[in-house]
């Protein structure tokens, strides 16, 4: 396991500072700026709502915290912003799950159902397997329909369904997930 961090702690290295631009969209590692984007991320309910989590509704403690750990903590975050706006449109996350990359994403509403949820993971899935990541894993619940389409259209596969792992935190509900997988055919 010592050898699969030493790499993911190197690719979280060469990633710091890695910029990728795309036809729309300037995708690249956190800015201070990027505080008011995330505000409005963690906002949101329905994007909230996706991830299993309470939406917070002020620049409280607990927005501080997460704001920290996104600027220090484990995971590999890129940012997007529009190219010609500047205006904020999401984030990646990519997590060490040892074998394989973990993904996970969120776009604000504004800027969603505009081909920029594609053109972002595009670019950080090339930039993975460009440095070598054979495999990239992304989890989803069964209700986000729009994610689960984007997976595919991006040539992920449906490689397993994990009863039970996601709960709504509106409702309470307990639903099943969907993990996907995408692998570098050039390893």
């Amino acid at each position: 396991m010592e050898l699969l961090e030493l790499k993911y702690a190197e690719l979280a290295k060469k990633l710091k500072t890695k910029v990728c631009e795309t036809e729309h969209l300037l995708v690249r590692p956190y800015q201070d700026s990027d505080a008011d984007g995330l505000f409005e991320l963690f906002h949101d309910k329905n994007t909230m709502r996706m991830d299993g989590d309470l939406p917070i509704m002020e620049k409280n403690e607990e927005f501080v915290r997460r704001i920290n750990f996104v600027k220090e903590g484990p995971l590999i975050w890129f940012f997007s912003e529009e190219r010609e706006s500047r205006d904020f449109v999401g984030y990646v996350m990519l997590q060490d799950e040892g074998d394989a990359i973990a993904l996970g994403f969120a776009i604000t509403v504004g800027k969603q159902h505009h081909g920029y949820g594609y053109e972002m993971l595009k670019a950080v899935i090339d930039t993975l397997f460009d440095n070598n990541v054979k495999e990239i894993r992304l989890k989803t619940w069964e209700m986000n329909l729009p994610c689960q389409k984007l997976a595919e259209k991006l040539g992920f596969e449906k490689v397993d369904v994990i009863k039970g792992d996601h709960k709504d935190s509106f409702t309470g509900e307990i639903s099943d997930c969907f993990l996907y997988s995408l692998t570098n055919s050039f390893i």
